[in-house]
């Protein structure tokens, strides 16, 4: 679907295809999953193919910076949380700063070109009068800030399940979401360090069709992924702990409960001796035939029960 935006007369209105031919005002195409007559239209105007096009989109391909005929490629990775569950979208950006045009591509929906979209028509203006560059480093700010929400829902993830792991009987669907989110995790990184190598390259200088006098803002872009990438770790670290915690809680419970059975066959062991010794086979036992012999058997049997239980029971072993 395309979604054309176009600065005119001081205005921002809705524009049409045709309007990316035009050099006087500036165009933004947002072409959220596009039809492949929309993609081959989008390929023609850049002077590209639908094949290279479709390869920038793959869910697997690198952020990159290069340049297309007269438009410089921006390859970006955005995280997002689907069904509780993170997916990155690549997201594809050609800017031209002499054809004043911006066209983004990406699958399915973008939160941050909805949120851009949804701006207020005052901040909107501002962006389209400094021309694509500008809008370029709007909407990837977006991502920037809506990968900050992402890790904040991670981690009210992360505090649930460290709330658990000091159960023994943790469930088996606890922890594979614990190695599910580890997995997440090592995934963004990936892509955030990507991310901001194509930062760094854009504020070199590399992509031909960028405005140079806008690329000193992205070294803002560069802090925050940084910081997003030091996030990533530190929530990695801190399920790491949270697994050795549990795996800790299971071997102390392991240990208190071979304490009580070791407790428990001590304390039955003497009457088990006892009634094993008089239950041999022989005519001549101590006490087999006074009148009181079985009681005093009882007894003493009662006796080192009560004695190691308070024993053991002194000693917290049970």
């Amino acid at each position: 679907m395309f979604t054309i935006q176009i600065l005119h007369n001081g205005e921002i209105v809705e524009g049409r295809f045709e309007d990316l031919s035009q050099r006087h005002a500036t165009v933004w195409l947002a072409a959220q999953d596009p039809t492949s007559l929309e993609l081959q239209a989008v390929a023609n105007h850049v002077g590209s193919t639908v094949d290279e096009l479709s390869e920038l989109l793959q869910v697997n391909q690198r952020p990159v910076l290069q340049d297309i005929g007269q438009f410089t490629a921006v390859v970006f990775h955005a995280p997002e949380i689907w069904n509780q569950k993170l997916t990155l979208k690549p997201h594809l950006f050609l800017a031209s700063k002499e054809q004043k045009d911006l066209i983004s591509v990406c699958r399915g929906t973008s939160v941050a070109v909805e949120k851009i979209t949804s701006f207020p028509a005052r901040r909107r203006l501002e962006l389209f009068q400094k021309g694509s560059t500008s809008l370029l480093f709007a909407i990837l700010s977006e991502i920037m800030a809506h990968s900050f929400e992402v890790l904040d829902f991670l981690n009210e993830e992360i505090g649930r399940l460290e709330e658990r792991v000091f159960e023994p009987r943790l469930s088996s669907s606890v922890m594979k979401r614990i190695f599910q989110i580890k997995k997440e995790l090592i995934y963004l990184q990936r892509a955030l360090t990507s991310d901001r190598e194509v930062i760094s390259e854009i504020e070199k200088a590399y992509g031909a069709f960028l405005d140079a006098k806008q690329l000193s803002r992205f070294r803002l872009l560069h802090s925050d992924a940084t910081q997003l990438i030091e996030l990533t770790t530190t929530y990695r670290d801190i399920l790491i702990s949270a697994v050795e915690v549990h795996l800790s809680a299971i071997s102390n419970n392991l240990n208190v409960v071979m304490k009580k059975l070791t407790a428990w066959a001590a304390i039955i062991l003497v009457p088990s001796l006892i009634a094993g010794i008089y239950g041999m086979n022989f005519q001549v036992l101590p006490l087999a035939t006074h009148p009181t012999g079985f009681w005093l058997m009882v007894g003493l049997m009662f006796v080192s029960v009560v004695s190691l239980y308070s024993y053991f029971k002194r000693n917290d072993w049970i």
